[in-house]
């Protein structure tokens, strides 16, 4: 009996030990899955600010300008953005849902003869720029657009030395037409670089935390592994207590 108690005992022993192992057992890795959705809402945003940096154009001015020509509220974070697939001929706009709705937009405008038509996320105006792109395809491409935009808005920056002046004749070169355009876009360019800032400082914040949590994972995954050498080193010292019970067992 006092033999089959000892047994009892260490095999209870190592059944709870091997629990504890698989309870600080280190933690799985789920990898994430990829989004491959097209989120047309920040296209124009973010070419619009590779053609700044390229062109050396103020931060978020040509941003501004997308806002003034194609600014579209998007409610799931409750801000405006220019849409690529954006037509205008006139006082009329059209916000398509593709590029492909967009282009065929554009050639049902030009075969019922309208010509004034200006198109994709700055609204390049194709009856003053002929030369522009080389087709439909990629006057509605956002980084052909940005940088057809950016060059033309640097070209009108060294023209009158003068971003305002600049901004303005981008739209018209009509005084009352120009200067309440040049509102519109200030005023907007105030609000991006309120909303870059504020990017700026939860990207920061975002990357901060995550630091945080890598190192506490890695700090879970140390202890884990800590845990898994001592479970495993009594689990063996216990196994050897056994197989001293059960060898004197045998010989009595």
């Amino acid at each position: 009996m006092r033999v089959t108690g000892v047994k009892g005992l260490i095999w209870a022993l190592l059944a709870v030990m091997s629990a504890g192992a698989a309870q600080f057992s280190a933690p799985s890795v789920h990898a994430k899955g990829s989004d491959a959705a097209d989120d047309s809402a920040a296209i124009c945003q973010a070419v619009g600010a590779e053609a700044e940096k390229k062109f050396r154009l103020p931060p978020q001015l040509l941003t501004a300008i997308g806002m003034a020509e194609t600014g579209r509220w998007n409610p799931e974070n409750k801000r405006s953005y220019a849409w690529p697939w954006t037509v205008t001929s006139g006082q009329q706009s059209w916000y398509l849902k593709t590029k492909a709705a967009a282009i065929a937009k554009v050639a049902e405008l030009k075969k019922a003869g309208v010509t004034n038509i200006d198109v994709g996320c700055f609204q390049i105006n194709l009856r003053y720029h002929p030369s522009a792109f080389r087709d439909l395809d990629e006057a509605f491409d956002p980084v052909a657009n940005a940088t057809y935009a950016a060059k033309l808005l640097a070209r009108l920056r060294d023209g009158k030395k003068s971003w305002t002046d600049a901004v303005a004749l981008y739209h018209s070169a009509t005084p009352l037409h120009a200067e309440r355009y040049r509102a519109k876009v200030y005023g907007l360019w105030r609000q991006e670089r309120a909303h870059a800032a504020n990017d700026q400082k939860a990207a920061t914040e975002a990357a901060a935390e995550a630091r945080r949590r890598q190192a506490e994972e890695r700090r879970k995954e140390v202890e884990a592994e800590r845990m898994k050498v001592r479970v495993d080193l009594a689990l063996a010292k216990a196994q050897r207590a056994f197989a001293r019970v059960s060898s004197a067992a045998a010989t009595d």
